[in-house]
């Protein structure tokens, strides 16, 4: 009975053993790594365009571009003008004091502040114009990205691409993955110039 009694104490002793040293070796396990750097295999699709590209040859920046150069031309041509407009009034106030026009001070006076005025008038119209292209540009530029944007979202339906990366000065890409080409060609298409409202 007493060898029966230790052979018992000696299966539990045994099995309490490899059930502690089992909970460690999982325990262990855990902690190690699941993956290592070279059992890596990258697996990520993407795609990038030239930013500056896309922008030079698409045919809505070109318009988008035409219409700012007019606006700009049209405010120089306003600042000249203002200009013109000042510097003849100035001439002429000074004119009219050589030659004694002034039979008052109080005249001269009011002529100056015409002169202010004109001048001031001048500077609050010229700034307005340049706000006005600011915004003007402003919402171009948004124009310009919500087409990009809503394109790459349609052009990326079929492709299934993970990511398409515009390229910056700097970076490098494989130029096999370069769809530049592919997102001119679809913006152009998609692209129709609004009609001027009469």
């Amino acid at each position: 009975m007493k060898k029966i009694t230790l052979a018992v104490f000696a299966v539990a002793a045994m099995l309490v053993s490899c059930s502690g040293s089992g909970t460690e070796n999982k325990t262990a396990e855990v902690k190690q790594p699941v993956m290592s750097g070279d059992s890596f295999e990258p697996t990520t699709n993407i795609r990038y365009y030239n930013l500056d590209s896309v922008m030079s040859q698409y045919t809505l920046c070109k318009d988008l571009n035409e219409i700012m150069a007019a606006k700009q031309n049209h405010i120089e041509a306003e600042q000249r003008a203002k200009e013109a407009e000042v510097q003849s009034k100035q001439k002429s106030i000074e004119a009219k004091a050589r030659n004694n026009g002034y039979l008052t001070e109080q005249s001269y006076n009011a002529d100056m502040q015409a002169l202010q005025n004109m001048y001031n008038q001048a500077q609050r119209y010229l700034a307005n114009l340049q706000q006005e292209a600011a915004i003007e540009n402003a919402n171009q530029q948004q124009q310009f990205v919500d087409s990009l944007n809503n394109y790459l979202v349609i052009y990326n339906s079929g492709k299934h691409y993970d990511a398409i990366l515009a390229k910056s000065l700097g970076d490098y890409f494989n130029p096999a993955l370069d769809i530049t080409a592919e997102i001119v060609a679809g913006l152009n298409s998609r692209y129709v110039k609004a009609t001027p409202a009469e």
